[in-house]
């Protein structure tokens, strides 16, 4: 027996952008819709019919939301999603560090005429490989030569 999984988080600041917007407005989880659209996708190739029947956006979102107000923390956590056979949802949760910045603010990033301050924690990776290009190093190589 094995599940399908799926992986976002929950983190209040997602709010504010409308990229992240869902059906019913502002969402705090991190592009549910893509995950949801996902996992529907997954059932259909593994031919698990009842678990695509079974699954909708409501009852994923929901299930998602009882597992964070469950916890009670507020905090931005990661949420771990699994999808039986059977339709049978599991949602899991553990703390995560909060984002500091908009996460899709490196969709519109041109390394080559986009500068960025090299300690601005969401770009500083991008930076490295905007240096250094497709090299063999690793990337801990390159950050420790930061």
């Amino acid at each position: 027996m094995y599940f399908l999984l799926s992986s976002t988080r929950y983190d209040a600041s997602l709010l504010k952008f409308g990229w992240n917007n869902d059906i019913d407005g502002p969402s705090p989880f991190f592009i549910l819709p893509y995950h949801f659209d996902r996992l529907q996708d997954a059932a259909e190739q593994h031919g698990w019919q009842e678990a695509k029947r079974l699954l909708s956006y409501a009852k994923l979102k929901g299930k998602c939301r009882s597992k964070v107000e469950e916890e009670g923390t507020g905090q931005a956590v990661k949420v771990r999603i699994t999808l039986s056979e059977a339709g049978e949802i599991e949602v899991t949760v553990s703390a995560v560090p909060p984002f500091q910045a908009n996460p899709m603010s490196l969709v519109h990033f041109n390394p080559t005429l986009d500068v960025y301050p090299m300690n601005d924690p969401v770009v500083t990776l991008v930076n490295a490989f905007r240096i250094y290009g497709m090299s063999s190093r690793c990337s801990s190589e390159v950050a420790a030569q930061q």
